[in-house]
């Protein structure tokens, strides 16, 4: 199903500025982060569910893979929506679980009373191919390859070439303002970002591993952008849609 593309022109964001973004989010406008973690775990199950499972999720198999990362809690809350839906969703998460951060352990509590499938990386390559692959697998604002376990989930996701692959923010694996491709990297079919891109999506070669680009509305203040701190000029993209494609 296709979504509006936002013809304007969107700065793009390095990994300082993304941080200072968040800053101002929740300091300055105290905006709660699991507020904004609800808010993009919605969007990127609604994107998933248009653009990738024609619109309708009910009985489509769905796998989550997330890392240990604090802004990976966004693909547990996308897993509770979409099972919400319909689809029949399993989540693979890196490491132990109680090396999991505080909101990520609780999501996963929800999805567990859910009777949720949740397991941990070595036994993602007994799930049959799904759907869709949702990744949120390395913290999209880290400037490491992925390691251990979540490179068991990135070298899983690669391998169903059948299946579509939509990562949150960026690819696991490609530095968000240099785009500079780790082993092993994310081949993702799309990419959804939550405040405007980051830079690294549009650096020559990445486009590979990123695919399409789509922006989502979680509730960012469009003002926040011209404060002192960022000095951007940032249009209104979400006029028709809250979910714009970019490229």
């Amino acid at each position: 199903m296709a979504l509006p593309i936002f013809k304007g022109e969107l700065p793009h964001l390095t990994r300082e500025q993304a941080v200072e973004v968040e800053r101002l989010m929740v300091q300055g406008y105290k905006l709660d982060p699991l507020q904004l973690a609800e808010a993009s775990g919605l969007a990127l199950a609604r994107l998933g569910r248009k653009r990738f499972l024609e619109g309708d999720a009910r009985g489509k198999p769905v796998v989550v893979l997330i890392g240990p990362g604090s802004r990976c809690v966004v693909g547990a809350v996308a897993a509770r929506r979409l099972h919400a839906w319909g689809a029949n969703v399993s989540l693979f998460h890196a490491g132990h679980i109680k090396a999991l951060p505080a909101a990520t352990q609780n999501q996963l509590t929800i999805l567990d009373r859910m009777h949720l499938p949740i397991d941990d990386q070595e036994n993602v390559g007994h799930v049959l191919p799904p759907a869709l692959i949702i990744e949120t697998i390395v913290d999209p604002l880290e400037r490491s390859a992925p390691r251990e376990g979540e490179a068991v989930l990135v070298r899983w996701a690669n391998a169903q070439k059948s299946t579509p692959t939509l990562s949150w923010e960026m690819p696991s694996g490609i530095d968000a303002t240099s785009g500079e491709v780790f082993e092993p990297a994310i081949d993702a079919n799309a990419t959804l970002c939550g405040t405007l891109a980051k830079q690294g999506l549009y650096v020559r070669g990445v486009k590979g591993h990123a695919g399409e680009v789509y922006l989502a509305d979680i509730g960012v203040p469009a003002r926040l952008f011209a404060d002192p701190a960022l000095r951007m000029n940032v249009p209104l993209p979400f006029g028709e849609e809250e979910l714009v494609r970019l490229r």
